[in-house]
């Protein structure tokens, strides 16, 4: 049995479909289609149905409207980067999860917060395999990895660049592993002089839908207000990145303990 179902013509200035199925939207990446007779089929219908998971589609708000003229630390060119870098980490079983202020860029104003140095990203923990690490740090992968802290188990976080990124498009983007219990999901971090350890607390994210950040596809958690509540509290206001410290300006971060010197050994900062 087959339903049918309605989809929005493809525009040039994004790179997925869009399909309306009453009450819910649903974007998919471009797919490859086959035709016999008068029907196309998937070509690939396994990945299109593992993606059709995270399908959900969940639309930004803009809640504070911005001088378009406004200067940006962060050049709009390097969502061609980033998209690049979302496809790298899906062919090794993972998925990027827009994360911190990349996450209230996207839902407080449909875009990047113009004066944020960086891109953040969770990966959930259950998706970690060693080739991520292996390929992002090769000396044939198209990235710099610039800081390797924790562990798999335990509050990893890579931090890297683009290699061949154009002058101006050299933005850190940190990777943190999501970790999820009964209770709640966690990120992990690091101050490395002192070795000590953090964690932040989010409620449970335990589904993930999809979102248009700059006409590029990108998941993100299901209760995105939920977590940007958990994180900023009043983050319907913007604050400068000037009075922003990592390690205490979040509402839900605190300390978490120490690494000893010889767990140390494995990591890496710039």
């Amino acid at each position: 049995q087959l339903d049918v179902i309605y989809y929005s013509k493809p525009r040039a200035d994004r790179e997925y479909w869009l399909f309306e199925m009453g009450n819910v939207n649903v974007i998919s990446l471009r797919f490859d289609l086959y035709a016999a007779s008068l029907i196309y089929f998937l070509s690939d219908v396994q990945a299109f149905l593992e993606d059709w998971k995270f399908a959900r589609f969940i639309e930004c708000q803009v809640l504070l409207k911005r001088n378009p003229t406004e200067p940006r630390t962060i050049p709009l060119s390097l969502m061609r980067h980033l998209a690049e870098m979302r496809d790298f980490i899906k062919q090794r079983g993972a998925r990027l999860i827009l994360a911190g202020g990349t996450l209230l860029g996207w839902y407080r104003e449909c875009s990047l917060i113009p004066h944020t140095p960086d891109i953040d990203f969770f990966i959930r923990a259950e998706e970690y395999s060693p080739s991520i690490l292996a390929d992002l740090d090769s000396r044939w992968s198209s990235y710099n990895v610039l800081r390797i802290f924790g562990t798999p188990i335990d509050s990893y976080e890579l931090t890297l660049n683009v290699k061949k990124a154009r002058i101006g498009d050299y933005n850190n983007i940190d990777i943190f592993f999501l970790y999820t219990n009964a209770i709640e999901s966690y990120v992990g971090g690091l101050d490395w002089n002192s070795r000590k350890k953090y964690k932040w607390s989010y409620p449970r994210m335990d589904s993930f839908c999809t979102a248009d950040l700059l006409g590029h596809l990108f998941h993100v958690p299901c209760n995105p207000k939920e977590v940007l509540d958990k994180e900023y509290g009043n983050w319907q206001q913007d604050s400068p990145t000037a009075d922003f410290v990592w390690y205490k300006t979040h509402r839900n971060v605190k300390e978490n303990g120490e690494y000893t010197p010889n767990e140390m050994k494995g990591m890496r900062t710039f």
